[in-house]
């Protein structure tokens, strides 16, 4: 019997990859292992369906139609490789005519989105004799990829889906107010260690006073440190894990959210969530494939327990109009007066 060993050879570039092998382990077997490159325990089911050639001879009852394979938080190796099989078993199945039986084994779906399923799929055969009388069977294997059509080495590769996060910052206060630089703490849950850019802060800011070094990476820690300042002004955008040359850095099914830093004169909505308090939090998102379902919008407004010294920057624009059509006026009338006053001294 020969027994086929397939080994991934590629270039992880911001992607985990996953090779998926099948292996003949008996005359009625088929192993089929998958083996993910991560640093974390992974979780994950693959469900793979076996669907019978059409020009397969009839007859053939018993055949298995699915297998799953699962990772319940399996620990990586230490070649940082999660490790799990699952086996294609024929020995229930009945042939009464002799012939080469193909089948097709599709992976149809991931249970994480992390791991998204590959539309990959191999075509293995059983052959089929009869001895005296005695059907015999016997399990190959024969990898063809359906998207080329060419027979290759039997490989389902997966790359980890990573994504991004952004939080946009918009303030109506007074015109005193225009650049207010207001903090917010952003936590993001694993995995522990991983490092993701920091971009569209100012590179230092004023804050209460002081001189601020903004963050240029967040670093996933342990316990109470997991956390970052992010420092934005009216109208400003951060992005977390949006790499400088467009690499996403965020795994998907991440969580994450922002807290408000603390209490201030500003009314505060975070995604359209009221926060008065700094120990209100908001409720943890999950990060998704699409950045663009990833973003945390946060208004501020100024609270009207201030001194009317101020103007509301809202109404500036309207303000500004109202004085210069005044004073267009004002020169209008006295324009006008000028010219009667000479036109009485003519006479």
């Amino acid at each position: 019997m020969k027994r086929w060993f397939l080994a991934l050879v590629g270039v992880m570039v911001g992607v985990f990859l996953v090779p998926c092998q099948v292996m003949a382990l008996t005359e009625t077997e088929i192993e089929l292992m998958a083996t993910v490159a991560a640093t974390e325990p992974v979780t994950v089911t693959y469900n793979y369906t076996i669907v019978p050639n059409s020009q397969n001879q009839p007859g053939a009852t018993n055949e298995p139609t699915a297998v799953t394979v699962e990772f319940n938080g399996a620990v990586p190796n230490a070649g940082g490789l999660a490790v799990e099989t699952a086996v294609i078993d024929f020995a229930g199945t009945n042939y009464v005519n002799t012939g080469i039986y193909r089948y097709t084994v599709t992976e149809a779906s991931s249970s994480n989105p992390a791991y998204p399923a590959t539309k990959l799929a191999y075509e293995i055969y059983v052959r089929v004799t009869e001895d005296a009388g005695v059907m015999k069977k016997q399990v190959h294997t024969q990898a063809l990829n359906l998207t080329t059509g060419i027979k290759e080495d039997m490989e389902f590769p997966h790359g980890e889906q990573t994504t991004y996060i952004y939080v946009e910052n918009f303030a109506d206060g007074l015109i005193t107010d225009i650049g207010t630089v207001f903090r917010y703490k952003l936590e993001i849950l694993g995995p522990l260690g991983a490092t993701y850019a920091v971009r569209g802060q100012d590179a230092t800011v004023n804050y209460e006073g002081r001189t601020i070094t903004t963050a240029d990476t967040y670093e996933v820690k342990d316990g109470e440190e997991n956390y970052l300042y992010v420092y934005l002004k009216d109208g400003q955008t951060v992005t977390v894990g949006l790499a400088e040359n467009g690499d996403y850095q965020i795994p998907v099914g991440t969580k994450f959210r922002l807290v408000k830093d603390r209490v201030n004169k500003w009314h505060t909505t975070i995604n359209g969530q009221d926060f008065a308090t700094e120990q209100e939090r908001m409720e943890w998102l999950v990060a998704g494939v699409d950045p663009a379902l990833n973003k945390i919008i946060v208004e501020n407004l100024r609270s009207f327990d201030v001194p009317l010294t101020g103007v509301i920057l809202n109404a500036l624009p309207f303000l500004i109009l109202v004085g210069l059509a005044m004073v267009g006026i004002s020169l209008i009338k006295k324009v006008s007066v000028n010219e009667k006053s000479r036109n009485k001294k003519r006479r």
